[in-house]
Parts: structure tokens; C-alpha cells; sequence
């Protein structure tokens, strides 16, 4: 649901660097390499990975902000240029806080890229110090080259300038928040002025705190997991498996459906009415006689207007016949409507166990496919699947709301049409807002869904992605849930 994570992303303008005399030594050398091969390798890396793109990345106002732009690939060149650019271990380390300072000054604290930044930050000082560089020979090198105005700190909290360190009138609320980072974090190494992204829960009670959302709604109630459970007499038994008759909960089906296919690229043709007018097809009223797109089937199916789950079927076929009688074959709009289809045949029978998507369903059907699970009787199971969803290493574009705004993406709620975060989920949980466990598993698709839809292939936030689809799959496995998920 996240919009591309290089918006305000610490990339360089240019690749193109000073060639320089002389080099640093191999010894020297090969601490910086390994030192940079460990920040790479961090999940939080990939927005300092190349140069800010401000299409792609979507912040035109980048290079206003930002006038001594770089980033991690711009290092890694200059540090293995055999003409060798770096001629100090202090050049190094001044670049990469060029970085950080970038990231810092362009992204409000807070967002997720600066969060990102404060990680990096933190695995770049503790590299940095293991690798022996804020000491001997690498320090002596620093000394020749440091100057007052990027003399490198001890630490983040040190680049404070005296304005700006905590007065006497704040220790005492500074010392309480320290106390909730520490708790948040589970003991791990303090990440000032900023919150370990490691710790999404730590992320979300932050950013909850400026949307008023009730203390109560951001605890989360024991869970017991599958080990716990296998372990335990008590609560071994398996989920109570509720099995609907005739589709009894048929629009709750519906709805499921309907998400999966105004989540996928090849609808965007079918999400409202056609226009003649405007879409310069004057003849569309004279050929198709009954007209209907998803966002007419949205209103009916949530005003309760359809009876059946065949009215609905029917009026999404609908939309399909309607596309290949005005477009010819061989044009784009009946590619879509042939790609959209081809969703639909496949996401009716994951959920109706129905095999023609143009057959209408018969009024005893209770396939196997659609044996569901009361989410009441699952809640902890559910629990279990979203908390360890939301601990996962790419799933930070997703754990709140896209902000268009402060992420620079305006057009976002204009192809997205059902957007969801994990955060919203988990409020969903709370609420005992579902009451299927498909539904659960529903908005977890849509999460991903909606990243695809809105995310060319190959861009970061599209790799997160894939990612999640993957950890879900993992999660949903043991309780037979991954069924309602698209295949990998």
C-alpha cells in the first residue's frame, strides 16, 4: 500500500566523482569494504542504495533541498576505483554522513524513510567501532582530516548543537520516552532520535500517539502459537471449521472477490462508467445497450441491492461482454478486459469452488473449497499471523496508512481504490471487525494488491512486496489459510 520508497530517499544527483591522486592503504581498505558490505546487507539499506530519482522516486523538490546529494552505490565506486578516490578512512566515513544528514534534513522524522536512516545510522556506528576505526591508524587519519564543521560524533544525540539539547524543564519526559524506547525494543541497542525499524509496533505506538488513537486499541492481547498449542492439551484441538450452507454468507464471497479484482492494473479501464463524450467513443450508447463497470457492482453489492450471489457474477460477466463487444481483439481495452477475466475465472473458483464463472451457482452448493473458519474461534491464530507480519524486515511500507501528502504521491487514492495497511488490520482485529477468516486473510492480499497495482515492477516498494506475499504464504501454511491468498 506504500508509495516508492525513494521519495526523499538520500541518492545521489550524479555518479560522476573527482578522480583523486594517491589511495588508502589495503589494510585501511578492506575495513571500510567489510564495513560497507554489512550496512548494504541491512533490509533499511535499499533507499540509499542509488541516486534519488524524482519521477521514479516521486519528490520533485529533492535537488532544491538537497544541494551535496549521495548515496551508498556513489561510495561503494568511490571505494573501488583502483585510481583510488578515498585517500582517508575519514573521506569515507564523511560521505556516508552526508547520507544520513540528506535523508535526515529532506524526510521529517518520523516517516519511514527517516526511520530507515536512524537504522542505518545505527548499524553504520556499531560497524565502524568493531572494524576498529575510532581508533589507531584510521583515527590518526581522521585527526589529519577533520574539521570543525563535520567533525563525526560519538553518536546521533551529539550532533545536537547547544539550541537544541534538552533543557532541565524536559530530562524528565526525555528520560520517560528513553524508558519506552527501551521497553518498545525488547532491550536492543537504542536508536536516538529516531526508532529502530526492526520494532514496526515500536513505529506504529509512535506514530498512533499523533492520530489519537485509544491506548486500549494498540495493546495487543496474548496470543498462543501453533508450538504453544501442540504443546498444550488445553488448546489443542483444531479450529472449529464452519462450514456455510448454500453460501449463506454469499456477500461477504462477493466482497472478497470484488477486492481482488479493483486491486488488479488490468481493471482501471472497468472501475467507473464510460463516457462517450469524454473518452471520444460517441458510438459506446448505440452499441452496448445494458452498460455496467466495478464501481456500479461496488454500490449495489454495498447497498445491499443484489439477492444472490448469481446477480453479482452476472453483472461482473457483465462488465467483460460488454468490453469485448465495443473493443476489437487486438486492442488494449480488450487485452485488459481478457487479462481481467482471466483474474476472475481464477478468484470465483478459489472462493465458490465453482469451475464456469459463467455458470450460475445452484442454491445447495457447499463446495470444499470454501470451508471457512469463524475468525472468533481463530482470533489468537490471527493474532499470531499479524504480529509476526508486521515484524518482518520489508513490511514497513505497510504498516500505516499512505499519507499522499507527505509522500509526495497525489494521484494515489485515484488508482487505488480500497486501501488497506497493516495497521488497519490490526484495528480490524480488535474491533472483531471479521468474522471469517478469509475476510482476515482478504485485506492481507489487498495489502499487497494494492502495492502492485500502484508500484512499477522492479522499484523497491514492489519488491516489498513480493516479500510480504511470501511471508504471509509462510504464516497462512499451518492454518490452511494461505488458500485465499493469490499463488506465489
Amino acid at each position: 500500500t506504500s508509495a516508492g520508497s525513494g521519495s526523499g530517499g538520500s541518492g545521489s544527483k550524479s555518479n560522476q566523482v573527482p578522480e583523486g591522486e594517491g589511495g588508502l592503504p589495503a589494510a585501511t581498505k578492506k575495513q571500510l569494504a567489510r564495513v560497507l558490505r554489512k550496512v548494504i546487507k541491512h533490509p533499511s539499506a535499499f533507499p540509499f542504495m542509488r541516486p534519488v530519482d524524482v519521477m521514479l522516486d516521486g519528490c520533485p523538490t529533492y535537488y532544491d533541498v538537497i544541494k551535496h546529494p549521495m548515496d551508498l552505490g556513489t561510495v561503494r565506486r568511490k571505494l573501488e576505483n583502483p585510481a583510488g578516490r578515498y585517500s582517508s578512512a575519514a573521506e569515507f566515513d564523511a560521505d556516508v554522513r552526508l547520507m544520513l544528514s540528506n535523508c535526515f534534513t529532506f524526510n521529517p522524522a518520523g516517516t519511514p524513510v527517516h526511520l530507515m536512516g536512524r537504522t542505518i545510522e545505527s548499524v553504520f556506528e556499531k560497524e565502524w567501532v568493531k572494524a576498529g576505526l575510532s581508533n589507531g591508524q584510521a583515527e590518526e587519519e581522521k585527526e589529519k582530516e577533520r574539521k570543525p564543521s563535520n567533525k563525526r560524533k560519538p553518536s546521533s544525540t551529539a550532533a545536537l548543537s547547544s539550541s537544541q539539547q534538552p533543557s532541565e524543564k524536559d530530562a524528565s519526559s526525555s528520560s520517560s520516552t528513553k524508558k519506552r524506547s527501551k521497553k518498545n525494543n525488547g532491550g536492543a541497542e537504542e536508536v536516538s532520535a529516531g526508532l529502530a525499524l526492526d520494532d514496526p509496533d515500536a513505529i506504529m505506538e509512535f506514530l498512533d500517539k499523533t492520530e489519537g488513537r485509544p491506548e486500549e486499541e494498540q495493546e495487543q492481547l496474548p496470543v498462543v502459537s501453533v508450538e504453544e498449542k501442540k504443546k498444550s492439551p488445553a488448546v489443542s484441538q483444531p479450529p472449529v471449521q464452519q462450514r456455510t450452507k448454500g453460501l449463506a454468507d454469499w456477500r461477504a464471497t462477493c466482497n472478497r472477490v470484488l477486492l481482488r479484482l479493483q486491486a488488479q492494473p488490468s481493471a482501471l479501464e472497468f472501475l467507473a462508467p464510460v463516457d462517450p463524450v469524454r473518452q471520444g467513443v460517441p458510438t459506446y450508447s448505440l452499441i452496448v445497450k445494458t452498460p455496467m463497470d466495478l464501481g456500479t457492482v461496488r454500490k449495489k453489492l454495498d447497498r445491499s441491492i443484489y439477492t444472490s450471489a448469481n446477480e453479482f457474477r452476472r453483472d461482473v460477466n457483465l462488465v467483460l461482454t460488454n468490453c469485448f463487444l465495443f473493443n476489437k481483439p487486438g486492442t488494449f481495452v480488450h487485452s485488459q478486459g481478457e487479462q481481467l477475466q482471466s483474474v476472475f475465472r481464477a478468484v470465483w473458483r478459489q472462493h465458490t469452488g465453482a469451475a464456469d464463472e459463467t455458470a450460475d451457482l445452484p442454491d445447495d452448493l457447499d463446495p470444499p473449497p470454501y470451508t471457512d473458519v469463524l475468525l472468533s474461534e481463530a482470533a489468537d491464530d490471527a493474532r499470531v499471523v499479524l504480529n509476526k507480519l508486521k515484524r518482518d524486515p520489508y513490511a514497513w511500507p505497510f504498516l500505516k496508512p499512505v499519507d499522499p501528502v507527505a509522500l509526495g504521491v497525489p494521484t494515489y487514492f485515484d488508482i487505488v481504490k480500497n486501501p488497506m495497511d497493516l495497521s488497519t488490520v490490526q484495528k480490524k482485529l480488535a474491533k472483531k471487525a471479521y468474522k471469517w477468516a478469509a475476510d482476515f486473510v482478504a485485506d492481507i492480499q489487498l495489502i499487497v494488491d494494492d502495492c502492485f497495482l500502484f508500484n512499477p515492477p522492479d522499484t523497491p516498494v514492489n519488491e516489498c512486496g513480493k516479500a510480504l506475499l511470501r511471508a504471509a504464504h509462510a504464516l497462512l501454511d499451518p492454518y490452511n489459510w494461505s488458500q485465499w491468498m493469490a499463488p506465489l
